[in-house]
């Protein structure tokens, strides 16, 4: 069992899945691969019927190598997406958003990820 820190939220990480109780209760799943991060997203704009969303990252406090993602749907209101690790040693920065626009950035605080290097 690995704990990664996640904005000072502690997650576990079991069996290559890792789970934050506060990012999971919001639909939020980050699994570390060795050349990318997977996340799942099945949360507030998912279950408000959006049929596209767009992850949107950077990496560290100033979003360097900020960009958009658009996330497949792998199923009910399920989407997931790859990010490369561009900067494998910086906190990656996270926030989801639907093709109307509407926005979930976890209240103005974005889904942050520690790295485990």
């Amino acid at each position: 069992m690995t704990m990664i820190n996640w904005n000072n939220n502690y997650a576990v990480q079991c069996g290559g899945n890792t789970v934050s109780k506060e990012y999971r209760s919001n639909g939020v799943s980050i699994e570390q691969k060795p050349e990318s991060l997977r996340v799942q997203y099945n949360g507030l704009l998912a279950n408000s019927g959006a049929p596209e969303l767009f992850l949107h990252v950077g990496f560290g406090e100033k979003w360097n190598g900020e960009q958009t993602i658009k996330m497949h749907k792998t199923g009910a209101n399920i989407f997931e997406a790859e990010i490369p690790w561009e900067l494998r040693d910086s906190r990656v920065q996270i926030c989801f958003k639907d093709n109307s626009n509407n926005w979930d950035n976890y209240y103005g605080h974005n889904y942050s990820y520690e790295p485990e290097i």
